[in-house]
C-alpha cells in the first residue's frame, strides 16, 4: 500500500511536469509568430522612410510632419 501511494505522487509529479512542458511549447510557438509579424511590420516602417513619395507629394507640412512622428514612434515601439 505504501508503495501504490509513492507511485501515485510520482505519477502525479510527471502529469504537471508535462503541462508545465505543454505550456512552455505552446509559450514559445506563439512567440515565433509574434516575432515574424514584428518583423514584417518593422519592415513596412522602414520602407515608408525610405520611400521618399512623401516628401515630393502635394501633401500639407504638417501632415508629412505628423506621417514621420508616428511612423518613428511605431518604429521605436517594435524595435524596444
Amino acid at each position: 500500500r505504501r508503495f501504490a501511494e509513492i507511485d501515485y505522487k510520482i505519477q502525479r509529479q510527471q502529469l504537471h511536469r508535462e503541462d508545465i512542458r505543454d505550456l512552455v511549447e505552446l509559450t514559445v510557438g506563439r512567440m515565433d509568430i509574434y516575432h515574424v509579424v514584428g518583423t514584417l511590420l518593422l519592415t513596412f516602417c522602414i520602407s515608408w522612410y525610405t520611400d521618399n513619395s512623401m516628401l515630393t507629394s502635394d501633401l500639407p507640412d504638417w501632415y508629412i510632419a505628423l506621417f514621420f512622428i508616428s511612423n518613428f514612434s511605431a518604429v521605436g515601439y517594435l524595435i524596444f
